[in-house]
């Protein structure tokens, strides 16, 4: 029988406090970003596992060679407090190399992290005569994250990165002035008038980057597009 096989845990969210900062970002024209402090590092984590060895507990019940997804959450949460990085990339890399190591009979996977950003809650100061952002309370952000996907496989000896995507997912932009709807089809059925400013909402779902593993300093895609839905548990 021909078949490919996966399966895996999904939305498994996680809450470091006090990561190592990210520091020294070197920005660019197009982002002020230079770092972050990392005070609460958290994510919600995908894991998704490939190979034929798993097709017996399809076909057979025997489930020997398959690791239970609730072993893989808490895998994914003990290697969060474990992580000494500051990135998404860096704990998806050592999360990944750790599954194959600990259960090589993987043979190949997915992680995948999106951010769960949380900003300073805004508190009165010590005098309070004013106000500024809490050093320890954090209120849930809603607007767009940062989205990264990494596959791996054992390659002989080595556990090599095959696949990176990177990216920001669940844009939503409004501009009040300077757009306009004009020279667009008439016929029977137009209704809409022609205007030099309108506004709206425009939605950009994500925007990814692929790296080649061989060379991951530079991008060599970039697209846009919707998140697929997950079938893991």
């Amino acid at each position: 029988m021909d078949a490919d096989i996966s399966y895996g845990k999904a939305r498994v969210p996680l809450y470091r406090v006090y990561a190592r900062p990210l520091t020294a970002v070197r920005p660019i024209p197009e982002s002020p970003f230079t770092g972050r402090d990392n005070t609460l590092f958290a994510l919600e984590v995908d894991v998704e596992v490939f190979g034929r060895n798993v097709l017996p507990a399809y076909t057979e019940g025997d489930n020997s060679a398959v690791v239970a997804t609730d072993s893989m959450k808490n895998f994914v949460l003990r290697q969060a407090l474990a992580y000494d990085g500051a990135t998404l990339e860096g704990y998806l890399h050592d999360l990944g190399r750790g599954l194959l190591t600990t259960y090589p009979h993987m043979q190949a996977l997915r992680v995948t992290g999106h951010e769960r950003p949380f900003l300073p809650a805004r508190v009165p100061d010590d005098d309070g005569a004013a106000f500024a952002d809490s050093p320890v309370l954090f209120s849930s952000s809603h607007g767009d994250r940062a989205l990264c996907a990494l596959a791996l496989d054992i390659q002989g000896d080595v556990i090599a990165v095959t696949d990176h995507r990177c990216g920001r997912v669940d844009m939503q932009l409004v501009k009040v002035t300077g757009s306009a709807f004009t020279r667009f089809v008439r016929d029977g059925y137009t209704r809409s008038t022609s205007t030099s400013t309108c506004t709206g909402p425009t939605a950009i779902p994500t925007i990814c980057c692929r790296a080649s593993p061989r060379a991951t300093s530079r991008p060599s895609k970039c697209a846009t597009s919707r998140r697929p839905s997950s079938t893991l548990s």
